[in-house]
């Protein structure tokens, strides 16, 4: 599961980060974090026990994107 971590104020980085994560459609949990509690700066994506945060993230929603073009070429939403 893709975790969000912002932090206790609002940013327009952590805003632009979670529609980016809606435009893409997928599923995520959103978790106010202290930055004293993760590992890369606020806000950051945790997602399989790995962390992106500032320049990283750009080539993670790269990665992502590819990832569920892949994944949703092989859905249908037809009824047999």
């Amino acid at each position: 599961m893709i975790t969000l971590h912002v932090p206790d104020t609002d940013s327009a980085e952590a805003r632009r980060i979670a529609a980016r994560l809606d435009d893409l459609v997928v599923a995520y949990s959103r978790r106010t974090s202290d930055a004293s509690m993760v590992p890369v700066d606020l806000p950051a994506i945790e997602d399989g026990g790995r962390w992106y945060a500032g320049e990283d993230l750009s080539g993670y929603f790269d990665e992502l994107a590819r990832y569920l073009g892949e994944w949703r070429k092989f859905q249908s939403d037809a009824c047999y």
